[in-house]
């Protein structure tokens, strides 16, 4: 068999590589169905095209996470249809087109007027105090301190030498009268 061929009697796939390997003639549709060899007390063993299990295991719980965004798209999408049906049938519009425009109107126009009661409400130099103090109220109180690591400069060592700094020479009077 070929490497990388990825069928059941070749040897399990060690690498992310191979396995990629393995799979991609399944991916890609080339390669025949998959056969399950008959297990010696008649049971089968259920493995993706590569061998793994855990491959195969992980296919499925992906393939069941998307199913059920899936379905929950189509469920949103459907109310969604269903209301822009309503608002046809309230207002009168002939296409969904117009109820949906209408209907992402009146949305923006709700949405500005909240934010209007918003402002409105903290003009209020008071009530913007009291929103902060609420705030520090509720805010943690115990931070863990940040911990920043310089980078560090390789240098060789210098070697310093101990000793005592000497003082400068006191100026002489003859040096004061002369500058």
């Amino acid at each position: 068999a070929a490497p990388g061929g990825g069928g059941l009697g070749e040897k399990h796939p060690s690498s992310r590589q191979e396995l990629i390997q393995a799979a991609l003639p399944w991916m890609n549709g080339d390669a025949g169905p998959l056969e399950i060899p008959e297990q010696p007390d008649g049971a089968t063993s259920e493995r993706s095209p590569g061998g793994n299990l855990r491959a195969s295991i992980a296919e499925s719980s992906l393939t069941s996470t998307l199913e059920e965004k899936r379905e929950a798209m189509e469920k949103k999408a459907e109310k969604k249809r269903k209301h822009l049906e309503e608002v046809m049938l309230e207002w009168g519009f002939k296409d969904m087109a117009s109820a949906e425009a209408f209907v992402r109107a009146r949305e923006k126009q709700n949405r500005s007027k909240t934010e209007r009661k918003r402002r409105d409400k903290y003009k209020d130099p008071q009530k913007r105090l009291d929103r902060l103090k609420h705030r520090i109220e509720e805010a943690p109180t115990h931070h863990a301190p940040l911990k920043v690591q310089h980078p560090q400069v390789h240098r060789d060592n210098i070697n310093l030498k101990h000793g005592q700094i000497e003082q400068p020479a006191a100026p002489s009077a003859q040096q004061s009268v002369s500058g």
